[in-house]
């Protein structure tokens, strides 16, 4: 919903980079409710989509049908479904809807579709719907009560000194092995979450060959790329697509993309290396700490 002005106002439609109509102006009075009608393409869509996709809206404003178009719309998750506010961001919308959307029962309408559900529906639902995660929750908490509870018992007989020694002493091996066996661990564990599991890491991405465009763009002295790298992400100027990203990305991929190879499915590859040499940064980091605390011994 924008305003024109204190008095005036449009609903516009905005699918992720396609864009969307507007509706004609109508008036609004501060403080004054209206009984909002919509149908979206997008809420029953919960099956995967073709690409392009066209579906009806209609948006009615007490009554009064204010907008009919045929739209592009985008396939959704079951939970995904929202009310009065943004959660995937974006820059055509605030974060959340400074007016306040509820039912015809009063109840106030803001975030998930729970909103629409009572406590004893919701948990009757979740206990219907998703036994097996009732039982990991129950266990979770009966786990953690255990566990809090030995830890209790463990401090009660083991009280704290009250002027605890602030001298530490060096281990006689510096504990590289263990860095390695968990960075291992985490290594592996992102691979399987940026591949889908797949760990197939010379793949196309959403948004994953901005990079090697922008780098090809490097290399013959230009900062502009194709429209189809950015879609609806795209600044035009003067006829022309830039990207709001930043440039060292493209300068470590120029290698590549001058020797022609696996342009635009570097991404996974240059994620998962980043992420390694974060570790080991951290890790080094934590080494200097330790030994100025401890000295050169460490």
């Amino acid at each position: 919903m924008r305003f024109i002005d204190p008095d005036t106002a449009v609903f516009v439609y905005d699918s992720w980079s396609s864009g969307g109509p507007a509706s004609g102006p109508f008036p609004v009075k501060a403080g004054t409710a209206h009984r909002l009608t919509l149908q979206l393409p997008s809420v029953p869509s919960t099956a995967p989509l073709s690409a392009g996709e066209i579906g009806l809206l209609r948006v009615l404003l007490d009554g009064r049908e204010v907008m009919k178009e045929s739209v592009a719309f985008h396939h959704r998750a079951s939970s995904q479904l929202y009310f009065a506010t943004n959660p995937i961001g974006g820059t055509t919308a605030d974060g959340s809807f400074r007016g306040t959307l509820s039912t015809q029962q009063g109840r106030l309408l803001r975030g998930g579709a729970a909103g629409l559900l009572s406590w004893p529906t919701r948990v009757r639902l979740l206990a219907t719907k998703r036994p097996w995660f009732c039982l990991a929750a129950v266990l979770c908490a009966v786990v953690t009560a255990w566990t809090v509870q030995r830890l209790l018992l463990w401090l009660a007989r083991h009280p704290l000194a009250k002027n605890p020694s602030r001298h530490f002493v060096a281990s006689h091996e510096p504990p590289h092995r263990w860095f390695i066996g968990i960075a291992a661990g985490a290594i592996f564990i992102f691979a399987a979450l940026i591949t889908g599991g797949t760990f197939h890491f010379l793949a196309a991405d959403s948004f994953g060959s901005f990079y090697d465009y922008q780098a090809a763009s490097l290399l013959h002295g230009r900062l502009d790329v194709p429209q189809s790298s950015l879609a609806g992400e795209a600044f035009i100027v003067q006829g022309k697509c830039y990207g709001y990203f930043g440039l060292t990305p493209a300068l470590l991929r120029m290698p590549f993309v001058a020797a022609g190879i696996a342009f635009g499915k570097l991404t996974r590859l240059y994620m998962l290396t980043y992420f390694a040499i974060g570790l080991v940064a951290v890790y080094g980091l934590l080494c200097h700490a330790t030994r100025i605390v401890v000295g050169p011994g460490a």
